[in-house]
């Protein structure tokens, strides 16, 4: 597996990404959290490789408490996602879809 350092720098809306090592190989996207995918994605197009075969550091430039908020904010929004899962497995455990109201 290859390891490549991407630098993501905000541009607008978007996210700009960049592998220095390199060059030739941007990629941008609207939530830094899809950076680590997007930069997968360009190298392995780029190298005509497996996109499993490509391992990234993503780089943000970001202030150091800024970029510690985000990655707090990141973990939220993972646990939430699990715990919204989690509360519709319970339900549907708890309703069956074989369960109908009845008509009055």
């Amino acid at each position: 597996m290859t390891a490549y350092r991407v630098t993501a720098r905000r541009a607008g809306g978007w996210w700009a990404l960049e592998v220095p090592d390199l060059p030739g190989v941007f990629s941008q996207v609207t939530r830094l959290d899809k950076a680590e995918e997007a930069a997968r994605e360009a190298i392995a197009a780029m190298l005509g490789v497996a996109i499993e075969d490509i391992e990234v550091g993503v780089e943000s430039g970001l202030p150091r408490e800024a970029a510690q908020g985000r990655n707090a904010a990141e973990r939220a929004d993972t646990a939430a996602i699990g715990a919204r899962w989690a509360a519709r497995k319970a339900m549907h455990r708890a309703v069956p879809s074989t369960v109908r109201p009845t008509e009055h």
